[in-house]
């Protein structure tokens, strides 16, 4: 015969939530998405972007490769670093003196 205290007290680790069981599955509702003509034109739109500047990143550090070797790979590497490092410092110079203006 179960205890008293614990019959209306669920294990957390292997019951499922009351919530989960009222909902019906969704199905995939991502892909169906792709349906739509304006969402799927630009889902390949996006997707031709990105490898276009994965590509692009590749033919830089091939070329700095080639004509600057491993100098050249890291003098690449630190200018494409350069603007967010300045973008960082003067967001955080910017927080600062807002702190010490109050």
């Amino acid at each position: 015969m179960p205890d008293l205290h614990t019959r209306g007290v669920s294990d957390p680790v292997f019951d499922v939530p009351r919530e989960v069981e009222l909902t019906e599955p969704a199905g995939r509702p991502s892909l169906s998405l792709l349906r739509l003509n304006d969402f799927r034109t630009l889902f390949v739109a996006v997707s031709i972007s990105e490898l276009g500047d994965a590509l692009n990143y590749i033919a830089l550090m091939w070329l700095a490769l080639e004509h600057g070797g491993a100098l050249g790979v890291v003098a690449v590497r630190l200018a494409d670093s350069l603007p967010a490092w300045c973008a960082s410092r003067r967001s955080s110079r910017s927080r600062h003196s807002a702190s010490r203006a109050r």
